[in-house]
């Protein structure tokens, strides 16, 4: 399997949670467009392994097991901040203080357009855009990016549709900026096996993107990989359930 979806065990989760809780649940039946956003999507951030985050946190720090997260998710998606991972638990929903201008404070950087220039693909707002999206990247990717350039990782659910499926991406930041995203798409231009796609009407595949010195890898993940049954979740008949004890 591509590396970074079998290297990180909450990166791949949450590949996996969003297709079913977004693509399957929530954007088959709402049209959204490339570049829209799509408010019924859940959308977490989570910062892990960044050793300054506390001093950006002004609020108490709730730790609890990650045994119900997938519900936890869910339930508090419409709550504004991030979550904070340490170890096997996960915090209550908290604002990051100043964490995007500790980064801006760099004279090499100086203004969140040079932030988005120096660290994201010009497509990374639009997808099969060639040309720098005049668009600012909005707080949430801002305090995910900054994580990752802070020593920390930082992992988003974008609302914000991203291509032809409805859906938004899954990013990955590190101390590179964006090391990996993964997007749903409808591809038309080559017939891939039916077992490739997790909408076989729709012909959706799933696209994980690596970067390593600002180049870009593709490759195709299927949903035998990720061990989603499609068939299940296109009729709906059961529910996802997501050992999340497995993943370390």
């Amino acid at each position: 399997m591509a590396g970074i979806i079998s290297q990180d065990a909450l990166f791949r989760y949450l590949v996996k949670f969003s297709i079913v809780e977004n693509f399957y649940k929530r954007a088959q039946n709402k049209a959204v467009r490339d570049g829209e956003e799509n408010h019924d999507l859940v959308a977490p951030a989570i910062i892990r392994d960044m050793p300054t985050i506390k001093a950006h946190i002004k609020q108490a720090l709730i730790f609890r097991p990650l045994d119900n997260m997938r519900q936890m998710l869910v339930d508090e998606a419409k709550r504004d901040g991030a979550y904070v991972m340490e170890g096997r638990t996960i915090s209550n929903k908290v604002f990051i203080q100043n964490l995007v201008q500790s980064v801006l404070h760099d004279p090499e950087i100086l203004t969140v357009e040079n932030l988005q220039k120096k660290y994201l693909p010009e497509d990374f707002l639009k997808h099969h855009s060639k040309i720098p999206s005049q668009e600012l990247i909005g707080t949430r990717t801002q305090n995910a990016l900054c994580a990752g350039l802070k020593g920390g990782r930082g992992y988003l659910l974008k609302q914000t549709a991203y291509g032809n499926a409805g859906v938004g991406k899954v990013c990955l930041f590190d101390h590179t900026g964006l090391k990996a995203e993964f997007i749903l798409e409808r591809e038309y231009g080559y017939l891939h096996p039916t077992n490739a796609y997790y909408h076989p009407l729709k012909r959706v595949v799933g696209v994980l993107r690596q970067y390593e010195n600002k180049e870009r890898e593709e490759s195709l993940i299927t949903p035998e990989q990720l061990g989603i049954s499609v068939n299940k979740h296109l009729n709906m008949s059961t529910k996802l359930v997501t050992n999340v004890n497995g993943w370390f």
